[in-house]
């Protein structure tokens, strides 16, 4: 990250992570900014926002992870947190402002595993066979299902397609997080997904973003239309009795985990989601591989 001219009087861990925002934001790395802020924010729930990098301590770190957690934030939420705000600690100490205490040494940076939420293959089809009077519904199973059968894609990347990422029956785009290209044979379901929503003025493959909004509006737009499917998601998985809490993040796992039980090579399914290696994609299907181990050996136990 390019280094930026420092006041004097920018001398707390929140003001860096601020402008280490600012900096972001300005690069067109929206993700980053928002995580920077957000970081700082939550420092200054803490009552941190005037903490000087000299008082940077193990200690305080430590209190503040405890004191996040408490709050009601999730391990992940905190952990990546943390991993901002040593950030901004790293890019003060390379600029002179703080000899290096290494205060994040005795604090959890790292994500843990979480539990994943796939459907199975009966409830998938449940939930596209139930009966939908109300049209925000059926347009949030639409979408809902149409990330599945794109190969898992995500929400984000869907809402940025374009028309022109179509030719014939394939569609090819590249994935906003981490800008691999990926190929997806657009099968008549989702095809017809695309007809019925499709918007004969706009660019946009999908009616998530209005064509005439700048990069801003765009975002709040894809923001809010997110909120809103998930929300009717929850809904849809009430009335067809799916105890899972429904997001479009489900469609994803759902799709590479009903892959996985199919026999499709893991090195396939890592291109078809666009991680970068396949460690990923195997962390991503591990509470899979339980499951599966789990009706192993039930199998072999019942075999004698």
């Amino acid at each position: 990250m390019n280094k930026s001219p420092i006041h004097p009087a920018q001398t707390t861990l929140h003001s860096v992570a601020l402008r280490l925002a600012a900096l972001c934001r300005a690069q067109g790395q929206i993700s980053s900014a928002r995580n920077f802020t957000n970081a700082a924010s939550a420092l200054s729930q803490q009552g941190l926002a005037d903490l000087g990098l000299a008082k940077v301590t193990g200690a305080v770190m430590a209190q503040l992870q405890v004191a996040m957690r408490r709050s009601g934030l999730c391990p992940n939420s905190v952990a990546a947190y943390m991993r901002r705000l040593r950030r901004a600690y790293r890019v003060a100490v390379a600029e002179g402002l703080v000899a290096d205490r290494h205060p994040f040494d005795a604090v959890v940076t790292a994500p843990c595993a979480t539990v994943k939420r796939a459907l199975r293959p009966e409830q998938m089809t449940r939930i596209r066979l139930l009966p939908l009077a109300d049209a925000d519904l059926a347009y949030a199973r639409d979408i809902f299902l149409f990330l599945y059968y794109c190969q898992g894609i995500s929400f984000v990347d869907a809402a940025n397609l374009r028309k022109a990422d179509v030719c014939g029956d394939s569609l090819t785009y590249r994935r906003q997080k981490t800008n691999q290209l990926i190929y997806v044979r657009l099968s008549p379901q989702a095809r017809a997904i695309i007809d019925r929503y499709g918007v004969k003025d706009s660019p946009y493959l999908l009616p998530i973003i209005n064509h005439l909004a700048d990069a801003d509006q765009a975002r709040c737009q894809r923001e809010t239309a997110h909120r809103c499917i998930n929300r009717r998601l929850k809904a849809i998985g009430a009335l067809a009795g799916i105890s899972t809490p429904l997001t479009t993040y489900v469609a994803r796992h759902t799709w590479a985990s009903i892959a996985h039980q199919h026999g499709i090579a893991m090195p396939v399914i890592t291109a078809a989601l666009g991680h970068t290696n396949e460690r990923t994609t195997r962390i991503y299907l591990a509470a899979l591989d339980h499951s599966l181990l789990a009706s192993a050996t039930l199998q072999v136990a019942n075999a004698i």
